[in-house]
């Protein structure tokens, strides 16, 4: 049997399949399923500039990725791969989903 860790790559269709095809399996319901990746300026209805990676555990989170930064005297370990882009993007987002909700997505 094979064992291979899978990544989804759902930039286009992340915030579209969920929605359309809930019976489709391609998310952490797959045993093998190790990370996602969606871009919320792609019917996230955010402005160009946000999108985020999901991990199914802490422990598939590869170390690589992570950096450490030494931070007022104390070490903060971090992934993030952009340091010094405003939050305006991630404020809209999250301002989206609130506002918007599931079950309006859910709307035929």
């Amino acid at each position: 049997s094979w064992e291979t860790p899978i990544h989804v790559d759902a930039a286009s269709g992340g915030f579209i399949a969920p929605f359309l095809y809930p019976e489709l399996e391609w998310d952490f319901r797959l045993p093998l399923v190790k990370s996602i990746n969606v871009s919320g300026h792609k019917y996230g209805l955010v402005y160009a500039g946000i999108g985020w990676v999901i991990w199914r555990s802490k422990e598939d989170l590869p170390d690589e990725l992570i950096f450490h930064i030494n931070y007022l005297g104390a070490d903060q370990p971090t992934f993030t791969l952009n340091f010094s882009k405003g939050s305006s993007q991630v404020i809209a987002q999250y301002y989206q989903l609130i506002r918007l909700g599931y079950e309006v997505n859910m709307i035929p």
